[in-house]
């Protein structure tokens, strides 16, 4: 379960660590995104979904692959 010394104990101690360094960062990259894209596509009839899967997930994509670079370099320094 959940135990002092468990596996599942240090993954979460890990997520927690990071998560507020991790926010920052993706919070500076999506205010970097224009929101004309979004009220674009919301002229055209796309909803929330379909804006979030179509538009600003692929353009998050970089941001994503450095939270996860620096989320993978900072546990594994720690091994």
């Amino acid at each position: 379960m959940l135990g002092i010394g468990s596996r599942l104990a240090l993954i979460m101690v890990y997520l927690g660590g990071a998560l507020g360094a991790n926010t920052y960062l993706m919070y500076g990259f999506f205010n970097t995104v224009p929101q004309s894209l979004d009220e674009a596509a919301r002229v055209d009839g796309a909803g929330h979904a379909r804006i979030f899967f179509t538009l600003i997930l692929p353009l998050a994509a970089p941001i994503l692959a450095v939270v996860g670079l620096l989320s993978f370099i900072g546990s594994f320094t720690e091994y």
